[in-house]
Protein backbone atom coordinates (compact mmCIF):
# COMPACT_ATOMS: atom_id res chain seq x y z
CA UNK A 1 0.00 0.00 0.00
CA UNK A 2 2.74 2.44 0.55
CA UNK A 3 4.57 1.60 -2.36
CA UNK A 4 1.66 3.19 -5.18
CA UNK A 5 1.35 6.42 -2.37
CA UNK A 6 5.06 6.77 -2.55
CA UNK A 7 4.64 6.71 -6.45
CA UNK A 8 1.42 9.16 -6.56
CA UNK A 9 3.92 11.67 -4.21
CA UNK A 10 7.02 11.39 -6.59
CA UNK A 11 4.60 12.06 -9.45
CA UNK A 12 3.37 14.96 -7.69
CA UNK A 13 6.86 16.39 -6.58
CA UNK A 14 8.07 15.77 -10.18
CA UNK A 15 5.14 17.58 -12.05
CA UNK A 16 5.78 20.27 -9.49
CA UNK A 17 8.67 20.75 -10.58
CA UNK A 18 8.05 20.49 -14.11
CA UNK A 19 5.32 23.05 -13.80
CA UNK A 20 8.29 25.37 -11.76
CA UNK A 21 10.63 24.83 -14.71
CA UNK A 22 8.25 26.04 -17.50
CA UNK A 23 7.33 29.02 -15.56
CA UNK A 24 11.12 30.17 -15.18
CA UNK A 25 11.14 29.37 -18.95
CA UNK A 26 8.10 31.27 -20.49
CA UNK A 27 8.92 34.53 -17.72
CA UNK A 28 12.46 34.13 -19.17
CA UNK A 29 10.87 34.43 -22.95
CA UNK A 30 9.28 36.97 -21.95
CA UNK A 31 11.32 39.27 -20.17
CA UNK A 32 13.89 38.70 -23.50
CA UNK A 33 10.40 39.50 -25.58
CA UNK A 34 10.07 43.04 -23.81
CA UNK A 35 14.02 43.67 -23.83
CA UNK A 36 14.30 43.16 -27.84
CA UNK A 37 10.55 44.70 -28.32
CA UNK A 38 13.00 47.37 -30.07
CA UNK A 39 15.10 45.37 -32.40
CA UNK A 40 11.84 42.95 -33.02
CA UNK A 41 9.42 45.58 -33.64
CA UNK A 42 5.93 44.90 -33.18
CA UNK A 43 5.20 42.53 -35.92
CA UNK A 44 8.04 40.21 -34.86
CA UNK A 45 7.12 40.46 -31.28
CA UNK A 46 3.18 39.71 -32.28
CA UNK A 47 4.91 36.45 -33.68
CA UNK A 48 7.04 35.36 -31.21
CA UNK A 49 4.57 36.42 -28.43
CA UNK A 50 2.42 33.44 -30.45
CA UNK A 51 4.92 31.07 -30.57
CA UNK A 52 5.21 31.53 -27.29
CA UNK A 53 1.67 30.97 -26.09
CA UNK A 54 1.62 27.89 -28.37
CA UNK A 55 4.92 26.26 -26.42
CA UNK A 56 3.98 27.41 -22.68
CA UNK A 57 0.11 27.33 -22.82
CA UNK A 58 -0.52 26.78 -19.35
CA UNK A 59 2.36 29.20 -17.46
CA UNK A 60 1.37 32.23 -15.66
CA UNK A 61 3.80 34.34 -17.56
CA UNK A 62 2.12 33.15 -20.47
CA UNK A 63 -0.98 34.97 -19.76
CA UNK A 64 0.36 38.86 -19.42
CA UNK A 65 2.51 37.17 -23.03
CA UNK A 66 -0.98 37.04 -24.68
CA UNK A 67 -2.25 39.76 -22.77
CA UNK A 68 0.62 42.12 -24.51
CA UNK A 69 -0.13 40.26 -27.97
CA UNK A 70 -3.90 40.97 -27.88
CA UNK A 71 -2.78 45.06 -26.87
CA UNK A 72 -0.38 45.22 -30.21
CA UNK A 73 -2.93 43.16 -32.34
CA UNK A 74 -5.26 46.05 -31.48
CA UNK A 75 -2.80 48.71 -32.62
CA UNK A 76 -2.38 47.10 -36.22
CA UNK A 77 -6.46 46.85 -35.70
CA UNK A 78 -6.34 43.19 -36.20
CA UNK A 79 -9.27 43.50 -34.09
CA UNK A 80 -10.87 39.75 -34.34
CA UNK A 81 -6.91 38.39 -32.91
CA UNK A 82 -6.77 40.71 -30.42
CA UNK A 83 -10.53 40.18 -29.20
CA UNK A 84 -9.81 36.55 -29.64
CA UNK A 85 -6.60 36.86 -27.39
CA UNK A 86 -8.23 39.02 -24.54
CA UNK A 87 -11.24 36.52 -24.09
CA UNK A 88 -9.06 33.65 -23.81
CA UNK A 89 -7.05 35.79 -20.78
CA UNK A 90 -10.16 36.48 -19.32
CA UNK A 91 -11.76 33.12 -19.17
CA UNK A 92 -8.35 31.66 -17.45
CA UNK A 93 -6.61 34.63 -15.71
CA UNK A 94 -6.69 34.62 -11.61
CA UNK A 95 -4.93 37.67 -10.92
CA UNK A 96 -7.03 40.17 -10.60
CA UNK A 97 -5.25 43.26 -12.59
CA UNK A 98 -4.77 40.68 -15.92
CA UNK A 99 -8.48 39.87 -15.54
CA UNK A 100 -9.25 43.57 -15.04
CA UNK A 101 -6.37 44.37 -18.51
CA UNK A 102 -8.46 41.92 -20.56
CA UNK A 103 -11.81 42.84 -19.47
CA UNK A 104 -10.52 46.44 -20.45
CA UNK A 105 -8.94 45.61 -23.92
CA UNK A 106 -12.52 43.64 -24.63
CA UNK A 107 -14.33 47.11 -24.19
CA UNK A 108 -11.74 48.62 -26.19
CA UNK A 109 -12.79 46.55 -29.08
CA UNK A 110 -16.43 46.91 -28.42
CA UNK A 111 -15.68 50.48 -28.48
CA UNK A 112 -13.63 50.60 -31.62
CA UNK A 113 -16.89 48.09 -33.23
CA UNK A 114 -19.40 50.92 -32.02
CA UNK A 115 -21.15 48.33 -29.19
CA UNK A 116 -21.18 50.92 -26.19
CA UNK A 117 -23.62 48.54 -24.38
CA UNK A 118 -21.71 46.37 -24.92
CA UNK A 119 -18.40 47.93 -23.64
CA UNK A 120 -20.34 49.58 -20.48
CA UNK A 121 -20.81 46.34 -19.59
CA UNK A 122 -17.54 44.51 -19.74
CA UNK A 123 -15.69 47.60 -17.82
CA UNK A 124 -17.97 47.01 -15.18
CA UNK A 125 -17.47 44.08 -14.58
CA UNK A 126 -13.64 44.60 -15.05
CA UNK A 127 -14.59 47.99 -12.08
CA UNK A 128 -15.44 44.85 -9.51
CA UNK A 129 -11.93 43.66 -9.01
CA UNK A 130 -9.44 45.81 -10.45
CA UNK A 131 -6.11 47.12 -8.35
CA UNK A 132 -6.83 50.91 -7.09
CA UNK A 133 -4.34 51.99 -9.89
CA UNK A 134 -6.40 50.91 -12.57
CA UNK A 135 -9.74 52.35 -11.60
CA UNK A 136 -9.24 56.14 -12.39
CA UNK A 137 -8.59 54.55 -16.28
CA UNK A 138 -11.24 52.52 -16.06
CA UNK A 139 -13.93 55.02 -15.04
CA UNK A 140 -12.66 57.78 -17.49
CA UNK A 141 -13.47 55.18 -20.25
CA UNK A 142 -16.93 53.76 -18.83
CA UNK A 143 -17.44 58.24 -19.25
CA UNK A 144 -16.14 57.67 -22.86
CA UNK A 145 -18.48 54.72 -23.82
CA UNK A 146 -21.43 56.68 -22.41
CA UNK A 147 -21.07 59.72 -24.09
CA UNK A 148 -20.49 58.51 -27.60
CA UNK A 149 -23.11 56.31 -26.87
CA UNK A 150 -25.33 59.68 -26.18
CA UNK A 151 -23.51 61.43 -29.42
CA UNK A 152 -24.36 58.20 -31.30
CA UNK A 153 -28.13 58.68 -30.52
CA UNK A 154 -28.19 62.19 -31.12
CA UNK A 155 -26.54 61.59 -34.75
CA UNK A 156 -29.28 58.99 -35.52
CA UNK A 157 -31.84 61.58 -34.33
CA UNK A 158 -30.36 64.54 -36.30
CA UNK A 159 -30.34 62.10 -39.77
CA UNK A 160 -33.55 61.30 -39.06
CA UNK A 161 -34.94 65.01 -38.92
CA UNK A 162 -32.28 66.10 -41.96
CA UNK A 163 -34.19 63.37 -43.90
CA UNK A 164 -38.03 63.93 -42.84
CA UNK A 165 -37.50 68.00 -43.39
CA UNK A 166 -35.54 67.56 -46.41
CA UNK A 167 -38.12 65.47 -48.15
CA UNK A 168 -40.97 67.78 -47.04
CA UNK A 169 -39.09 70.19 -49.04
CA UNK A 170 -38.52 67.98 -51.83
CA UNK A 171 -42.62 67.61 -52.10
CA UNK A 172 -42.86 71.46 -52.71
CA UNK A 173 -41.46 70.50 -56.07
CA UNK A 174 -43.94 68.26 -57.85
CA UNK A 175 -45.97 70.88 -59.35
CA UNK A 176 -43.19 72.41 -61.39
CA UNK A 177 -41.09 69.71 -61.75
CA UNK A 178 -40.97 69.92 -65.52
CA UNK A 179 -39.47 73.69 -65.31
CA UNK A 180 -37.01 73.61 -62.39
CA UNK A 181 -34.05 75.07 -62.89
CA UNK A 182 -30.61 75.37 -60.23
CA UNK A 183 -30.93 78.20 -58.53
CA UNK A 184 -28.49 81.04 -58.57
CA UNK A 185 -27.51 80.83 -55.26
CA UNK A 186 -26.79 76.86 -55.58
CA UNK A 187 -23.97 77.91 -58.52
CA UNK A 188 -22.96 80.91 -55.77
CA UNK A 189 -22.00 78.82 -53.31
CA UNK A 190 -20.57 75.66 -55.20
CA UNK A 191 -16.93 76.95 -55.73
CA UNK A 192 -16.89 79.12 -52.36
CA UNK A 193 -17.60 75.53 -50.33
CA UNK A 194 -15.11 73.54 -52.48
CA UNK A 195 -12.11 75.68 -52.07
CA UNK A 196 -13.10 76.44 -48.46
CA UNK A 197 -12.80 72.07 -48.49
CA UNK A 198 -9.78 71.60 -49.99
CA UNK A 199 -8.07 74.41 -48.05
CA UNK A 200 -9.39 73.19 -44.79
CA UNK A 201 -8.29 69.44 -45.85
CA UNK A 202 -4.89 70.61 -46.64
CA UNK A 203 -4.35 71.65 -43.11
CA UNK A 204 -6.66 69.44 -41.20
CA UNK A 205 -8.17 66.47 -43.04
CA UNK A 206 -10.49 66.32 -40.23
CA UNK A 207 -11.62 69.59 -40.34
CA UNK A 208 -11.59 69.04 -44.43
CA UNK A 209 -14.11 66.19 -43.98
CA UNK A 210 -16.19 68.14 -41.82
CA UNK A 211 -16.48 70.91 -44.24
CA UNK A 212 -16.99 68.18 -46.63
CA UNK A 213 -20.07 67.27 -45.52
CA UNK A 214 -21.46 70.47 -43.93
CA UNK A 215 -20.93 71.66 -47.47
CA UNK A 216 -22.63 68.93 -48.97
CA UNK A 217 -25.66 69.03 -47.22
CA UNK A 218 -25.95 72.55 -47.04
CA UNK A 219 -25.73 72.61 -51.30
CA UNK A 220 -28.22 69.97 -51.10
CA UNK A 221 -30.54 72.09 -48.78
CA UNK A 222 -30.16 75.84 -50.74
CA UNK A 223 -30.46 73.64 -54.05
CA UNK A 224 -33.89 72.02 -53.07
CA UNK A 225 -35.24 75.08 -51.05
CA UNK A 226 -34.40 77.44 -53.68
CA UNK A 227 -36.00 75.48 -56.32
CA UNK A 228 -39.08 75.49 -54.29
CA UNK A 229 -41.79 77.59 -54.84
CA UNK A 230 -41.83 79.96 -51.59
CA UNK A 231 -44.70 80.37 -49.01
CA UNK A 232 -47.82 82.85 -49.54
CA UNK A 233 -48.29 83.81 -46.06
CA UNK A 234 -45.96 85.30 -43.11
CA UNK A 235 -46.74 81.96 -41.09
CA UNK A 236 -45.87 79.51 -43.87
CA UNK A 237 -42.75 81.48 -44.52
CA UNK A 238 -41.94 81.99 -40.76
CA UNK A 239 -42.41 77.97 -40.37
CA UNK A 240 -39.76 77.03 -43.65
CA UNK A 241 -37.44 79.43 -41.81
CA UNK A 242 -37.62 77.68 -38.51
CA UNK A 243 -37.79 74.56 -40.54
CA UNK A 244 -34.27 75.44 -41.94
CA UNK A 245 -32.78 76.36 -38.71
CA UNK A 246 -33.58 73.14 -37.78
CA UNK A 247 -32.40 71.14 -40.58
CA UNK A 248 -29.15 73.42 -40.14
CA UNK A 249 -28.76 72.24 -36.77
CA UNK A 250 -28.97 68.72 -37.62
CA UNK A 251 -26.53 69.00 -40.56
CA UNK A 252 -23.90 70.68 -38.19
CA UNK A 253 -24.08 67.92 -35.41
CA UNK A 254 -24.09 65.36 -38.47
CA UNK A 255 -20.67 67.32 -39.90
CA UNK A 256 -18.79 67.25 -37.01
CA UNK A 257 -19.58 63.56 -35.90
CA UNK A 258 -18.74 62.25 -39.31
CA UNK A 259 -15.50 64.56 -39.36
CA UNK A 260 -14.80 63.44 -35.86
CA UNK A 261 -14.54 66.89 -34.83
CA UNK A 262 -16.75 66.87 -31.83
CA UNK A 263 -14.71 67.16 -29.00
CA UNK A 264 -12.54 70.32 -30.31
CA UNK A 265 -15.60 72.07 -31.26
CA UNK A 266 -17.31 71.88 -27.85
CA UNK A 267 -14.34 72.78 -26.16
CA UNK A 268 -13.49 75.82 -28.04
CA UNK A 269 -17.57 76.79 -27.68
CA UNK A 270 -16.80 76.37 -24.06
CA UNK A 271 -14.22 78.29 -23.88
CA UNK A 272 -15.64 81.23 -26.12
CA UNK A 273 -14.65 84.33 -27.38
CA UNK A 274 -10.46 84.72 -26.84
Amino acid sequence: MRFPVLILLGSLVTSGFARADDEREAETALAGLQANFAFRGRDGTIVALGELVRSQPNAIATERARLWRADLLMAVHRWKESDADYHAVERVTHDPRTHALALRGEANIAMADGHWTSALALLDRATHDAPPELMPDLLERQRMARTSRERFAIELAAWIVFVLLLARLALRLRPSLGRLRVPVESWYVTPLFVLLTIAAWARDAKVGQTLAWLGGGALLVVTIAGAAPPGRTRARVTLDALLLLVMTIALVWIALRRGGVVDPFLETWSAGPA
